[in-house]
């Protein structure tokens, strides 16, 4: 009787990880979950982290322009937890796409380049549902007497 074994071909990869605000940073637990989605892909070897607190819209990232250009010049693969965590900007994704580095979402590891800009295309609507939804809630607070800012009270 012959054992076959079969190898498994492990990637070169970096990750990529975003939160929008300091509070979501210091919590630490969107950038769990995050990890935890990305370590769900086994066969790739993880060179490098990235790690960003910005907002998904902004287009000059300094952190994701750092990681594809890493990316580029080790010629591995980006790997991010989900679309939306790449950026909440269709057309920043369309240009990524475009700049040929390769990357994966964890949610949807065999989604080819047009499931990513229909995903890039939701996750910037919901962006700005969610923008809509803030600024009208602030709205009814400054209605209600609640002072707003850094010297203001929690909602």
């Amino acid at each position: 009787m012959c054992e076959r074994t079969e190898s498994i071909r492990m990637e070169k990869a970096a990750t990529y990880y975003r939160v929008s605000t300091k509070k979501q940073g210091k919590s630490g637990l969107g950038l769990d979950a995050q990890k935890e989605a990305v370590n769900s892909l086994p066969e790739f070897v993880i060179l490098k982290e990235f790690f960003e607190i910005e907002s998904g819209k902004k287009k000059r990232r300094p952190v994701l322009k750092q990681t594809l250009r890493y990316c580029k010049k080790t010629n591995s693969i980006l790997i991010i937890a989900n679309i939306d965590r790449l950026a909440r900007n269709a057309l920043l994704v369309a240009a990524i796409l475009e700049s040929k580095v390769k990357f994966i979402a964890a949610d949807k590891p065999l989604a080819q380049p047009l499931d990513h800009l229909e995903d890039a295309i939701k996750a910037e609507r919901e962006g700005e549902a969610i923008s809509r939804r803030t600024k009208l809630a602030l709205k009814e607070a400054k209605k209600r007497g609640v002072i707003l800012g850094k010297n203001g009270k929690d909602l």
